[in-house]
């Protein structure tokens, strides 16, 4: 008797048992929240880490629901296993969707629905979407990050004194690649370009080495036409350009930004424009190169003759 009251003791309710495959459903959920909430809190700075945390957890729980059909087939639950393979269906499908997405999207929109969870700073899901995905490359003193590059380069006349500098500079770039990356080098003269190869090239070892011989065997001449390279570069479709020109003698500054825009109506690509040996006073060539880079949501930089092949 307590207060007046009496106390009936009652024994504590059963606690219904989470089986394994709801266990693992919820362990992998999780999973997928904590992976999103890690790269997210760091700006996007490893996306590869990202990505294989993500597949690792899909692929875990995939070989959680093969053992449970095998399990209910052993049983001989056909209505089971039925279920069971609707599920991973579902779930193979979540994981080809994970392998393809584009993390800088999954990111914006994830930060939105964990404003409260992840305490996120203001105008932070707008620098994601903004931000550039993929590993670092850089290219005479131009960054950027991008998992295919396309190096389009000025190898017309007004080259020639500067064009081993320009190899040199290749070379850096290249060298710096990683396994992960592709990359293809587009030069441009008045017609359209011999090709190394019209796809992009895995960073390997061995590809490098045909770019090194092939750059370092590409002699610069005549006058200029972009058009076939800009059209050559985008077929392999890169997430990067670096389009590096003398811009005072283009034929055609309008018709070079509408190709452009037009090629990458999508805005996939990033333009890194690279102003060489044009003269400073020359407003027509920087504005072009300028307008290519906005477009895009790229760069535009000024090299001088003594900052080409300067990069060690």
């Amino acid at each position: 008797m307590l207060g007046g009251m009496s106390v009936v003791s009652a024994e504590p309710p059963a606690t219904q048992a989470v089986s394994p495959l709801d266990d693992a459903k919820t362990k992998h959920d999780a999973a997928i929240v904590e992976a999103r909430t890690a790269f997210f809190l760091t700006w996007q700075k490893d996306q590869a880490a990202y990505h294989q945390a993500v597949i690792v957890e899909d692929e875990k729980y995939i070989v959680t629901l093969e053992e449970a059909i095998q399990a209910a087939m052993v049983a001989q639950d056909h209505e089971l296993a039925r279920t069971l393979l609707e599920q991973k269906r579902a779930a193979d499908a979540m994981l080809q969707e994970h392998r393809t997405e584009d993390p800088a999207k999954v990111l914006a929109a994830f930060a939105k629905t964990q404003e409260d969870a992840v305490k996120v700073p203001e105008g932070m899901a707008k620098a994601h979407e903004d931000a550039e995905p993929g590993l670092p490359v850089s290219f005479v003193k131009v960054k950027a990050k991008g998992n295919g590059i396309v190096f389009i380069c000025d190898a017309t006349g007004s080259m020639m004194p500067e064009f081993d500098n320009l190899r040199v500079e290749l070379g850096h770039a290249i060298e710096g690649l990683q396994p992960a990356q592709s990359f293809n080098v587009v030069f441009f003269q008045e017609s359209a370009p011999p090709l190394l190869d019209k796809k992009l090239l895995a960073a390997t070892a061995e590809n490098k080495k045909r770019m090194y011989n092939y750059v370092d065997h590409y002699t610069p001449r005549g006058p200029t036409d972009p058009m076939p390279a800009i059209k050559a570069a985008f077929a392999m479709h890169p997430d990067v350009i670096f389009f590096l020109c003398d811009p005072s003698d283009f034929p055609d500054p309008k018709g070079t930004i509408a190709m452009f825009k037009s090629l990458n109506a999508d805005g996939k690509c990033r333009v890194n424009t690279i102003d060489f040996l044009g003269d400073l006073g020359d407003t027509e060539g920087e504005a072009l190169l300028k307008q290519i880079a906005e477009d895009s949501k790229g760069t535009f930089t000024y090299v001088s003759e003594k900052e080409l092949g300067s990069e060690k």
